[in-house]
């Protein structure tokens, strides 16, 4: 006895097959069709696109993570030291189209330096 076999191809409609269903606790990024970084909200899929042809690339799975680097969207909190370094907050815009992203000036006379929250250094030579 055979069965009809679901056809799992999410590019060309974008919607998942009516068998599945797709669940996500918080909002997360995808890249869209324009290039640009967009932002959906729970339980919503995910399709992602190659940011430089626009090409649908299929529905986006990924594991769950947690990030380490908190505030890591806001680096003229004092939560980050800077060194020989100044940051301007919400200087440019970011890859989500907003304007949020920091501008990190380095001083010239030595090395900059930004320390992460969590003790990791990164210096610039």
């Amino acid at each position: 006895m055979s069965y009809p076999q679901p056809i799992f191809n999410f590019i060309p409609k974008k919607t998942l097959h009516p068998l599945l269903s797709y669940t996500r606790a918080s909002s997360a990024t995808v890249t869209d069709s324009t290039g640009k970084l967009r932002i959906v909200g729970n339980n919503k899929p995910r399709y992602d696109h190659d940011p430089l042809t626009g090409i649908c690339k299929g529905l986006l799975i990924e594991e769950q993570r947690t990030n380490l680097l908190y505030p890591s969207e806001d680096f003229s909190n004092a939560a980050w030291t800077k060194t020989r370094a100044t940051i301007t907050a919400n200087a440019a815009v970011a890859p989500d189209g907003t304007m949020t992203a920091d501008k990190l000036v380095e001083d010239t006379t030595a090395s900059s330096v930004i320390d992460r929250p969590n003790g990791a250094t990164h210096v610039r030579p």
